[in-house]
């Protein structure tokens, strides 16, 4: 078994989902001090909200994976030698028409339709076999292929944007914005945060927003890593739409003293 963002779920694993409720029983018996580190998947679940240089395994740190569990922003995603006891989303017909499950609560039910709604797992429509003698139809127009590109930031804060347009400084509240084509409006875009000065980069944040007339964005508050009097750092950001990502762009950091405690 393995926890998974609902973002991350995969066609193929939609009938191994269990429902959030036996789920977050499963992995709460499991969160002991010791137990709950080797849960497959866990990284990369606690790093949405804890940088890995500022992480501290404490009572917060166990909570809030268990929050996103029974909220199914996290899935556990069963392997193939086994199956969900009670599965979150089902097949009536057989023919991948999925539904979310009927016992789900509300907020559960609002994201399971959210990665029922991004997932592509239309129904096979039957091979036509055309006869010869029978003229073949104009080929359908492909519909266009969906594009992230553009990133690019601006500050929240109207003063910060007059004063400091093209730098930001630890606690600014900046908008991250890539271009999409091919979505609707509502569709969830996320944004990474990478500290580019480690190598290989060390993701620091992540910020989740949508996409309104072919503009996705997200706010992020910056909050650099620390590091020694003098040390160079350098971020940048990516946005991703239905796995398909953007290349980065920086965010170029004024000048601050970080120190270490």
């Amino acid at each position: 078994m393995r926890l998974k963002r609902r973002e991350d779920i995969e066609c193929r694993e939609l009938a191994q989902i269990e429902s959030p409720l036996v789920a977050r029983s499963w992995v709460e018996q499991a969160a002991t001090a010791e137990g709950l580190r080797w849960i497959d998947g866990l990284t990369d679940v606690l790093r949405d909200d804890f940088a890995p240089q500022r992480h501290v395994w404490d009572h917060r740190a166990r909570a809030r994976p268990l929050e996103k569990i029974e909220n199914a922003e996290v899935f556990l995603v069963h392997g193939l030698a086994s199956g969900p006891l009670v599965p979150a989303v089902r097949s009536p017909s057989g023919k991948d028409a999925w539904k979310a499950d009927e016992s789900l609560n509300a907020v559960a039910r609002v994201n399971v339709e959210w990665m029922l709604a991004t997932l592509s797992c239309g129904i096979r429509a039957p091979v036509n076999v055309v006869q010869p003698t029978q003229q073949q139809p104009p080929p359908k127009e492909q519909p266009s292929q969906l594009t992230v590109t553009n990133p690019r930031w601006e500050h929240v804060d109207q003063k910060a944007k007059d004063q400091r347009p093209d730098s930001t400084k630890s606690g600014d509240v900046i908008t991250l914005k890539v271009d999409v084509k091919t979505v609707p409006d509502g569709t969830r875009v996320t944004f990474r945060v990478f500290d580019t000065s480690m190598s290989p980069p060390s993701r620091i944040g992540i910020a989740y927003g949508e996409v309104v007339g072919g503009i996705g964005s997200g706010e992020w508050r910056v909050t650099p890593p620390n590091r020694g009097v003098g040390q160079e750092l350098t971020l940048e950001f990516e946005g991703e739409v239905r796995k398909v990502i953007s290349e980065r762009a920086a965010i170029p950091l004024g000048a601050v003293f970080l120190f270490s405690i």
